[in-house]
């Protein structure tokens, strides 16, 4: 250390002072608002990649069912509840598309009836 810079003898800063009282600035959460909105974090969540003890790297959905597959989970319930909810977030994808795609058409078929005159 240089010889301009002087520390105080107990410390840098005085007992209950951060280095940096204003901190991070907080982050405004993503609200979830729709069951859609709720299965696509779930999803995220399921993707997100993991890393073994040998190195590979796979995603947490991967390594729950592996756990469970090898009989080596820690707490097998969890692990089935996780592989649960990923399946109940999948379905309710499936189900929210076909009825996007149901909408569409019966968009369309308005549209043609309208122009026929019907």
């Amino acid at each position: 250390m240089s010889d301009d810079i002087r520390r105080r003898p107990t410390g840098q800063f005085q007992k209950g002072t951060s280095g940096n009282p204003q901190g991070a600035r907080r982050r405004q959460p993503v609200p979830l608002l729709t069951r859609e909105d709720l299965a696509r974090t779930i999803l995220k969540v399921a993707s997100g990649k993991v890393t073994l003890s040998s190195g590979e790297k796979i995603n947490r959905l991967e390594a729950n069912v592996r756990s469970l597959a090898t009989g080596a989970a820690k707490n097998r319930l969890s692990c089935k509840d996780f592989i649960a909810l990923v399946s109940n977030a999948v379905g309710s994808m499936d189900e929210i598309n076909r009825r996007r795609e149901k909408d569409r058409e019966e968009e369309e078929r308005r549209r043609l009836r309208a122009a026929r005159g019907y």
